[in-house]
């Protein structure tokens, strides 16, 4: 058989194929959340603080709260003895009287501290009898008073959109009283595994394997923020292919398609998206492992045709269908990479792309990474033992060891 796509120009570049990706896909609409629920969620929209926090001057010691002529007796004599003319613990309201001359309150940490109060002096500082105490110094104006608004300004902009929503995102919010965010849709991922050789069976018929890229495409789409992962499995026919499709298109808000997707005869997913109206963007790049890459679009729903063998479908998968998973939840940035030092030399052919497996190495002050093992692309073990993609730029065909590099970790090791 022939196939008209074995006649196209040759593989667009790697960082040409990312850019045309990911100026195809658009975030998916928000929707809005109780705050209480947004753990993980990416930020559709800034949060902007509705009050102060704290709301009202607050102690931040046990102690006790004084007026302005006790301060003043204080930094001048280095101590004073004060009446003690009640308390105000954490929770109480603003007490409504002003003390006369010569009186403080007993405050506790968390206390509202009065519009009169100079400072506080905390307890360590004081000796009690009855309602009288003894104050000693050092003290100065303001001294373990927090301010209303001395963490956060009404109408400042705490959180960004495009940031995940991380615990102490959820403690500002729950403190500022926001009740609910606007956050972007989790996408919904569909994933079809091709090719006559699966099997799921305990003991394949020989000739057959057991399939490994569904679960591991699953698994990685989960690991990338996939709210339901949809999965189905076809023989080589282009109409299996292309009823597998049609029957997850228009449920998913991305589609992968691993295997068929290069130039044999059984390769035949590009006829099944062509029947399905899929409007293709790229096919194959320059790249290695994943160099017949496929991407278009099917309305604007993203549509993957990604390698059959594991290491090249995982890692297309890693820097095509992770970015565009982060583009449609409107995650910024949407490329996720570190900088590191290669622990030795490595070397590759000039042209291509390289994303070798690699692993960081731990106890070094700089990161440092090295491969994690044999980087043919039907190898799965050296993937098993790695947590990064080491970026290899095309242009290069040797790289030192000890000189800096991109690497991509992985999603799952970011948890």
């Amino acid at each position: 058989m022939t196939h008209p796509q074995a006649t196209d120009s040759p593989p667009i570049p790697f960082e040409a194929a990312r850019d045309a990706l990911l100026a195809t896909v658009a975030p998916l609409p928000p929707e809005r959340v109780p705050a209480a629920d947004a753990a993980g969620r990416v930020l559709a929209a800034d949060v902007v603080a509705p009050e102060d926090l704290p709301r009202f001057a607050l102690s931040a010691m046990d102690g006790y709260a004084i007026p302005a002529d006790v301060l003043h007796a204080l930094v001048s004599a280095g101590r004073v003895q004060a009446r003690v003319a009640g308390e105000i613990a954490a929770g109480s309201p603003e007490p409504s009287d002003t003390p006369a001359a010569g009186e403080v309150l007993r405050i506790f940490t968390g206390g509202m501290v009065p519009a009169w109060a100079a400072a506080i002096v905390m307890q360590e500082q004081a000796d009690a009898s009855g309602d009288r105490v003894g104050l000693r110094g050092p003290v100065r104006q303001g001294l373990y008073i927090r301010p209303a608004g001395g963490d956060v300004r009404a109408g400042a902009t705490v959180l960004r959109a495009g940031g995940r929503i991380h615990p102490p995102d959820l403690a500002l919010l729950a403190a500022l009283g926001v009740a609910e965010v606007s956050v972007g849709h989790r996408p919904r991922v569909g994933v079809i595994s091709t090719g006559a050789e699966l099997s799921d069976d305990a003991q394949p018929r020989p000739g057959q394997i057991r399939d490994s890229n569904g679960p591991m495409l699953e698994a990685a789409a989960r690991a990338c923020g996939a709210r339901e992962v949809l999965r189905a499995r076809t023989g080589d026919s282009a109409s299996e292919i292309e009823a597998a499709a049609q029957r997850m298109l228009g449920q998913v808000d991305v589609l992968c398609v691993s295997g068929g997707v290069s130039v044999g005869d059984h390769d035949l997913v590009q006829d099944a998206f062509a029947a399905l109206g899929v409007t293709r963007v790229f096919w194959r790049v320059a790249q290695r492992p994943g160099k017949p890459l496929y991407f278009g679009t099917w309305r604007a729903t993203p549509v993957f045709g990604l390698p059959g063998n594991p290491a090249s479908s995982l890692a297309a998968f890693l820097t095509f269908v992770w970015p565009a998973l982060r583009r449609l939840e409107g995650a910024q940035p949407t490329i996720v990479s570190r900088r590191a030092r290669l622990a030795v030399a490595v070397s590759k052919g000039r042209g291509l792309t390289v994303f070798l497996r690699g692993r960081t190495l731990p106890g070094s002050v700089e990161m440092q990474v090295e491969p994690s093992g044999d980087q043919d692309s039907h190898l799965l073990h050296s993937f098993a033992r790695a947590d990064c993609l080491i970026v290899c730029p095309a242009a290069a065909e040797t790289l030192a060891s000890g000189c800096e590099v991109d690497i991509l970790p992985f999603p799952w090791t970011q948890r």
